[in-house]
């Protein structure tokens, strides 16, 4: 899916802190493996996303 050009410009930016791996969100005990819904999904409610 293509992104807009301001996504891409802020991976760019973001490329330096999160490493040269394949993942911007990899999983806590894998670098390989992107992390889980529930992660996710967890992170947004605790920044006031959902319910």
């Amino acid at each position: 899916m293509p992104l807009p050009a301001q996504a891409v410009a802020l991976l760019r930016q973001l490329h330096p802190l999160t490493g040269h791996g394949a993942l911007v969100f990899h999983g806590e005990r894998s670098h390989d493996c992107p992390i889980s819904g529930n992660t996710l999904r967890a992170a947004l409610l605790t920044l006031g996303y959902g319910h």
